[in-house]
């Protein structure tokens, strides 16, 4: 199925956002956005006049990779299945599955976010019994930290914010992917644990502390955190994940690259914020790791 492409600007306009946040006036530009089969991709800018505390629930499933930096105090609640008093906080990267009751509060004053809107069905389809839901894999949902589906949303951005040749035919590719990966990410949280690897809240643990210390985390510190040796730590991480958790520290940290790069961060702001020593030293890094330059990464701020 060949995409519908449409790149557009709009000028701003108060209007209701998409549920779960349909109580909330919010003024919303839609910079670019392509249709497909499997939903529709966009590009937008969200400004909200005060804080939001509201309930609802989307019909479709919503992923949105957030390019500014989310609020500390963002949080989510899926009252049905978990009650209405416990609230996880949401990442950067979130998934609003559809048809989910959820109830969000922010402080957030603005917002330009990469969005895939997707059909139930996309999903549903790579799960022999449907998807139940769990309140596991509402908790992740919250917040994904999976370095691949980040890199995957970043490279639909780039392809949305400057359309080359097919542009229509790869975007429509990638969010294939991501769907696949979604999938991949939502069995496991289920899967048992493999015998002699790490357990699935310490996994969850280090994936949390790598987002949120992208530049200081080491080894001596995730070993810590899990309560177990480095040694214990990395033989039980790589049966695991199956690769060292050095080289997933360092593809981690990129990957954070990647988004912060994507959203208009210069390389020099970004090897400061990521602990290198210079530009330079990142860039290395950074082309060691990914195989590419970080230029080929920004895909720039969204038009105001």
């Amino acid at each position: 199925m060949i995409a519908t492409f449409k790149l557009r600007v709009r000028d701003p306009q108060v209007r209701q956002s998409n549920p779960p946040m349909s109580e909330i006036a919010a003024v919303r530009t839609v910079h670019a956005e392509v249709t497909m089969a499997l939903g529709q991709v966009s590009l937008v800018r969200e400004q909200w006049h005060d804080p939001y505390d509201h309930s609802g629930r989307t019909p479709e499933h919503h992923l949105q990779l957030s390019l500014l930096q989310f609020p500390e105090n963002g949080r989510g609640c899926f009252p049905e299945a978990w009650g209405s008093s416990r609230f996880e906080r949401i990442g950067q990267l979130f998934l609003l599955p559809a048809e989910q009751i959820v109830h969000v509060r922010s402080s957030c004053p603005e917002q330009k976010s990469i969005v895939y809107n997707f059909s139930a069905q996309a999903l549903e389809r790579w799960f022999d019994c449907g998807i139940g839901w769990t309140a596991p894999q509402l908790e992740r949902s919250l917040a994904i930290v999976d370095p691949e589906i980040r890199r995957l949303m970043i490279r639909m951005g780039q392809e949305l914010r400057n359309p080359g040749f097919a542009a229509e035919a790869l975007i429509e590719l990638i969010a294939a992917e991501i769907t696949i990966a979604l999938a991949r990410q939502l069995r496991n949280v289920e899967a048992p644990s493999i015998k002699g690897g790490l357990s699935p809240w310490r996994l969850r643990l280090i994936d949390d502390y790598l987002e949120a210390h992208p530049a200081k985390a080491s080894l001596t510190d995730l070993a810590e955190a899990c309560q177990l040796s480095i040694r214990q730590l990395s033989r039980a991480f790589r049966l695991s994940r199956g690769c060292p958790i050095g080289t997933y520290i360092a593809q981690f940290r990129m990957e954070v690259a990647r988004h912060r790069l994507a959203s208009g961060a210069p390389v020099r702001n970004v090897a400061a914020e990521l602990g290198f020593s210079s530009p330079s030293t990142f860039s290395a890094a950074f082309r060691r790791v990914t195989g590419e330059a970080p230029g080929r990464y920004g895909i720039g701020t969204l038009r105001s």
